[in-house]
């Protein structure tokens, strides 16, 4: 359906239990898809949460 939003989950590229990059972006584009089309998304981040909201694995932990 056009312009409906979809949530792309985010995580830590070389482990996906580190807490801090657990995140989502939603992302929408208003007039697509219409038939016969289809939409391609890439999210990049270049850090994690300043503040883990959820206990888990640190990023620190991950690099040893």
């Amino acid at each position: 359906m056009p312009g409906t939003p979809v949530d792309v989950p985010l995580g830590y590229r070389d482990n996906g239990s580190v807490a801090s990059h657990f995140d989502t972006m939603s992302i929408w584009v208003p007039d697509a898809p219409m038939p016969h089309e289809f939409v391609v998304v890439l999210v990049c981040t270049d850090g994690g949460r300043p503040h883990p909201r959820t206990p888990g694995l640190k990023l620190e932990d991950v690099r040893k």
